[in-house]
């Protein structure tokens, strides 16, 4: 089970997978210039930053990256979060999204995305 995907891409990138065991990232198939670092996190609803953590301790490359998240819930807001607030990318330069939420039904889950997101326009208005 791949609990999130996150990629900085330039013309070379990162990819960091949350997995519960190294098992589950073997399958995995890396483009040319892509570096993988994965994240095994047996206990994913207790450990919820493994994940940002170690996207915040990539080394950062000059010029202008895109960021790329699919990730539960928690873990999309906190790259958003980071990648928005920490390092200054702006919409046109990232696609973030969420597919699941830990502890919820897909209903509860769409129902936090659509809250989410209407208060991530009201911040850009306000901004």
């Amino acid at each position: 089970m791949v609990i999130g995907g996150l990629y900085f891409l330039y013309s070379e990138g990162y990819l960091v997978v949350e997995v519960l065991d190294e098992a589950d990232a073997a399958c995995l198939e890396i483009p040319d210039g892509l570096v993988l670092q994965v994240v095994v996190n047996p206990d994913p609803a207790r450990d919820t930053d493994a994940l940002i953590d170690a996207v915040r301790a990539l080394p950062w490359r000059d010029g202008r990256p895109f960021a790329w998240c699919a990730a539960e819930f928690g873990r999309m807001r906190a790259f958003r979060n980071y990648v928005r607030g920490e390092r200054g990318i702006g919409l046109a330069d990232r696609y973030i999204s969420s597919y699941w939420m830990l502890g919820r039904t897909e209903e509860g889950h769409q129902l936090e995305k659509r809250e989410d997101a209407a208060s991530e326009v009201a911040a850009a208005g306000a901004g």
